[in-house]
């Protein structure tokens, strides 16, 4: 018996792990259940019973980051009951499949993490753009070599536009999670 597959495409900025989450939800709730993650937006299901279950992704872009381990281990535990459903270089995907349990302080500390990691590219960004435009605009190297860190300035500059970006949506990713938390 061959069981039904399918694959979306579902791309995300790390800064946006809702959406992906979302999709996710729906995907099961329709019948579809996640089974792998390739290439950080290849997200293969397949057919199964539906059911109410949330998923969550836990982000870390250093594996030795202490906070967001311990969080799968709680994640794990009888509190959650979370289903490690792919544990990958960046991304672990879990799928909770109690009701009613509060995520408001996985969010936070989730926000708090991807805000430093977002300060952190800029940083580097910076550093890029800082060398490419010395390097180019500047009079002491030949033409050619100029030309080749173009690019380098411009990779750091589009870099920078988008952690920016991320940042002021991590922004109001709090404030709709501190309205929600106050709400109840």
């Amino acid at each position: 018996i061959e069981i039904e597959q399918k694959m979306l495409f579902i791309y995300f900025p790390f800064w946006n792990m809702e959406k992906a989450e979302k999709i996710m939800s729906e995907q099961e709730r329709n019948g579809y259940r996640f089974v792998r993650l390739r290439l950080g937006c290849l997200f293969t299901f397949q057919k199964s019973a539906p059911r109410n279950v949330q998923y969550l992704i836990n982000y870390c872009y250093a594996r030795e980051y202490w906070p967001v381990l311990e969080w799968e281990s709680i994640l794990k535990s009888d509190r959650y009951s979370a289903n490690v459903m792919h544990k990958g270089y960046m991304y672990s995907i879990f799928c909770i499949t109690k009701d009613n349990v509060a995520l408001q302080d996985f969010y936070k500390d989730r926000l708090r993490y991807v805000q430093k990691m977002l300060i952190m590219k800029a940083l580097m960004a910076i550093f890029w753009i800082l060398t490419g435009a010395f390097v180019s605009f500047s009079g002491n190297a030949t033409v050619l070599y100029r030309i080749m860190f173009i690019p380098v300035f411009a990779g750091g500059l589009l870099g920078l536009l988008s952690y920016i970006v991320g940042f002021c949506s991590t922004i109001q990713q709090k404030k709709r999670l501190n309205h929600k938390h106050n709400r109840i």
